[in-house]
């Protein structure tokens, strides 16, 4: 099972336009072993989706009830997962059926790494696989009760008030990507 896991993530590193640094990095993770939170709880593999109405210049996003900070959807990999799994999971827990297109979640376009300092959470760590997701924000419904699980609050805001509200380095990273 993590063989498939490394096949992707190697993939995935050699396929996106991170910072080489970056990709270096999570090619010596590989070699660590236990990857997932599962195995390894202070250091593992995540994905992240955005939500993005490139009409509206929108993303949307959501103040975080563990880690308290304004962030996008995504998660941990769970154990036997590949990131696309570990993608279409998360998408089910949190947004549920969101009326978005088959082809909206494409191919993984951004890495980053989190280091994570809140001693209320084990997790120290996380490897960061995001995916934009293209959505037309008047017709995208994701379950409001998923939702509320994790977040207190989710809502559409511009480029410039994400810039603003999130204070996360790893998010304001993939609004600086989308930015462009």
């Amino acid at each position: 099972m993590t063989e498939r896991l490394v096949t992707e993530i190697t993939s995935i590193v050699e396929t996106t336009d991170s910072v080489s640094e970056i990709k270096q990095e999570y090619l010596r993770r590989l070699t660590e072993g236990l990857l997932t939170r599962d195995e390894n709880p202070q250091t593992h593999y995540c994905v992240y989706f955005a939500g993005f109405s490139p009409e509206d210049r929108e993303v949307f996003i959501g103040h975080h009830k563990k880690s308290g900070l304004w962030l996008f959807n995504g998660g941990h990999i769970d154990k036997g997962e590949t990131p696309t799994e570990a993608l279409r999971r998360e998408i089910g827990e949190e947004w549920g059926n969101p009326n978005m297109p088959e082809d909206a979640v494409g191919k993984p376009e951004l890495l980053t790494i989190t280091k994570i300092d809140n001693p209320k959470q084990t997790c120290k760590t996380h490897y960061d696989i995001w995916h934009f997701i293209w959505l037309d924000k008047n017709t995208f419904n994701p379950d409001p009760e998923k939702l509320a699980k994790e977040f207190h609050e989710t809502r559409w805001i511009t480029l410039d008030e994400a810039k603003k509200l999130i204070t996360d380095p790893s998010t304001l990273e993939a609004i600086e990507y989308l930015e462009k």
